[in-house]
């Protein structure tokens, strides 16, 4: 029953709150932005090349990957060619963590979990650059020397 308290929605509810099963039952309004932009992303895509946009995710997800790994004296976990890697980090909770690190910071961020250990999940898109996970580094590091 503890795995119950602390399943989320994928989507987040406008009842959130009241926990399970309330919060992934009542999904709120539907948004069609992504169904609108559809088109032109996929027209980009195709203008610059599916996988030259790959290759470059995948390189940048490295790039930062690393960054980040660096900040946080550890190393990415190994994986696919994919654009995104994981990179160890100590907190207690994740949820709390990325809520204190989103506040303290002007960072998006995913905390993964498997097998009581905890991951930062570093991707990598086309509007993504450098200097995020720069960021993203700075931000990660900072919660670890103060917690």
């Amino acid at each position: 029953m503890a795995a119950i308290a602390r399943l989320r929605p994928l989507v987040v509810s406008w009842r959130e709150e009241e926990g399970y099963p309330t919060a992934v039952t009542y999904q709120g309004t539907s948004n069609v932005t992504s169904w609108l932009a559809a088109p032109a992303a996929i027209a980009l895509h195709e203008e610059l090349g599916w996988e030259r946009v790959r290759a470059h995710g995948i390189r940048l997800a490295e790039q930062g990957g690393q960054i980040v790994a660096d900040a946080l004296g550890t190393k990415p976990i190994p994986g696919d060619p994919v654009p995104m890697r994981l990179v160890p980090f100590e907190c207690e909770e994740r949820f709390a963590a990325m809520a204190a690190i989103r506040e303290a910071h002007p960072v998006e961020l995913a905390i993964t979990e498997y097998a009581g250990d905890h991951f930062v999940r570093v991707s990598a898109h086309l509007y993504n650059t450098r200097e995020d996970y720069v960021a993203l580094a700075r931000a990660c590091a900072a919660y670890v020397t103060h917690n």
